[in-house]
């Protein structure tokens, strides 16, 4: 779950940090482009496989607006406000890394 609280995200329930910095960014890792983008995005995955990976976005208040996306496919943000949004790869449950991405 990601929470904003006074602005900032907590991550709970899959790590037990509070920095949207990951340790585990290495293992794999993703671009979202254009950033920043009109609304329509692209999602790469920097690893061999995508079979084990998806990603959640979350807009600025920490609510999911999108989930289990899956790689090398475009993202429609269109119908959202514009902003900043949260986009939060995973690995089966483990959260692995999270990319800021704005809407204009």
């Amino acid at each position: 779950t990601i929470n904003a609280i006074n602005g900032s995200f907590v991550v709970t329930d899959y790590c037990n940090s509070t920095s949207i910095e990951t340790p585990w960014s290495e293992e794999a890792g993703f671009n979202v482009y254009p950033n920043p983008g009109k609304g329509v995005f692209n999602i790469m995955l920097n690893a061999k496989s995508a079979r084990f990976y998806t990603v959640k976005v979350f807009n600025a208040q920490g609510i999911q607006i999108k989930k289990d996306i899956q790689f090398t496919e475009t993202l429609d943000l269109t119908e959202y406000a514009d902003g900043l949004y949260f986009f939060v790869l995973f690995e089966k449950n483990r959260l692995l890394e999270i990319k800021k991405v704005i809407k204009e």
